[in-house]
């Protein structure tokens, strides 16, 4: 699937201790995205929607 894809990439660009912003999805696909991050060990710091799209700011968990 399309999460598979970028979740190697972004676990390294967390690993490098900065913080990570995942936007350009819309709300039906959430629950997914949540769920994959929590299985690449991201957490998320905030989130904002505008016009339908949603932003994550992520950062990787120890």
């Amino acid at each position: 699937g399309g999460a598979k894809s970028w979740l190697p990439i972004l676990s390294r660009l967390c690993w490098t201790g900065g913080k990570i912003i995942l936007s350009g999805f819309q709300a039906p696909g959430e629950g997914a995205v949540v769920a994959a991050l929590g299985g690449a060990n991201l957490r998320r710091l905030d989130r904002r929607a505008e016009g339908g799209w949603i932003t994550f700011l992520l950062e990787k968990q120890p």
